[in-house]
């Protein structure tokens, strides 16, 4: 078979599946969204077993949700056709906050025993700079209910008003779990907040994290502590040798890992 057969065999082949697609994509946009979710666990309810485009179609749908839903979500993406990730956002909570005041929604947090739905809204109430959501971080905070997340978001929102508590839980790395641009912004209030005890961490674990941009923004910090380094070094493990040697001068707890600092 010739390359020209070929070419035009799989252009048809193409097209096909393509119209495939769209007559799918039809066929999903044409069904009630109880029917949708069914479909992940019987594809014959739908006449597809293509699972991202029903969660393509489902998350279209979000706006059309009611507050109810939209929280169970946070339990089982299948209801909302995607979850919260740092790939994917925060579309659920992002929704949510959309609809305004999250007072109810923080008024339910008190009884609320799912982890998963505490992580959810939490995530809502991040969205809002109020004195109410502050209260109500810091009452999660003293309460120390399980959130699947360690308390991240409350703790983060609370770091970004340079709360000591909230930095000192952040700076033990033991939340580093969340992605790397989200814990970016929490590696920069360590040098905005002028936050000290987070200088072992930022020596120890930050300057070399395999995120760039939180080695970076950890370097950004130690030139604050410390305005008399050298604007850069030759590698962060060099960086990682200069600071560890002032911060053991200045008493903390460093553990110098690179030969550059014996």
């Amino acid at each position: 078979m010739n390359r020209s057969i070929m070419a035009c065999l799989s252009l048809v082949f193409a097209t096909v599946l393509n119209c495939h697609a769209q007559s799918d994509a039809r066929k999903l946009h044409k069904m009630p969204t109880d029917q949708l979710r069914h479909c992940y666990l019987n594809a014959s309810a739908c006449g597809t077993t293509d699972q991202e485009a029903i969660s393509r179609e489902l998350s279209h749908r979000l706006s059309q949700m009611t507050n109810e839903e939209l929280l169970s979500c946070f339990v089982d993406s299948h209801i909302c056709g995607t979850p919260e990730t740092e790939q994917t956002g925060m579309p659920i909570s992002d929704e949510l906050a959309r609809r305004g005041n999250p007072n109810a929604l923080m008024d339910s947090y008190r009884y609320e025993q799912n982890p998963a739905r505490r992580a959810g809204i939490e995530h809502v109430a991040y969205h809002f700079d109020t004195p109410q959501v502050e209260a109500f971080m810091r009452e999660v905070m003293l309460r120390k209910l399980d959130d699947g997340e360690g308390l991240y978001y409350p703790a983060n929102y609370l770091a970004k008003r340079c709360d000591p508590e909230a930095l000192k839980l952040l700076s033990s790395g033991k939340l580093r779990g969340e992605g790397c641009l989200q814990f970016e912004s929490t590696v920069e209030t360590f040098g905005r907040c002028k936050y000290r005890p987070a200088i072992p961490y930022l020596v120890n674990s930050a300057l070399t994290d395999v995120c760039s941009n939180i080695g970076e923004a950890a370097a950004n910090d130690l030139r604050i502590f410390y305005p008399s380094a050298p604007e850069s070094f030759d590698s962060p493990e060099a960086a990682q040798a200069f600071y560890c040697k002032l911060a053991n001068k200045e008493g903390f707890a460093v553990e110098c890992k690179s030969e550059a600092a014996n």
